[in-house]
């Protein structure tokens, strides 16, 4: 089945192993499964954060790729590694009915 879900766009950035990734492109390649055999996959070329933006003539030689799922999932757990718990408990705590701050 093909995945019909948009995203990820060119730009986009997310981590993986220490190193920060910046979305290529999307599209299908066409992979050797077993002797004979191709499957169409559906892939993303990123490049490392920092360096220079793949063109269409070198992004084969520029860029690592990986499945779609995969990258999806990096771009979530970084969305959420963004959000953290620091952040949350630096947001100071509404009053409550007497006027004093609630107790976290």
């Amino acid at each position: 089945a093909v995945d019909t879900a948009p995203g990820p766009e060119p730009g986009e950035v997310f981590s993986d192993d220490g190193c920060d990734w910046v979305v290529y492109k999307r599209e299908g390649r066409r992979m050797v499964v077993s002797p004979g055999r191709h499957r169409t996959l559906d892939v993303v070329y990123y490049y490392p954060r920092g360096n220079p933006t793949p063109t269409e003539d070198n992004y084969l030689s520029k860029c690592e790729h990986s499945g779609i799922t995969e990258v999806r999932e990096w771009l979530a757990r970084t969305a959420a590694e963004k959000k953290t718990p620091a952040a949350d408990a630096a947001t100071p705590a509404a009053p409550d009915a007497d006027g004093d701050a609630a107790m976290a």
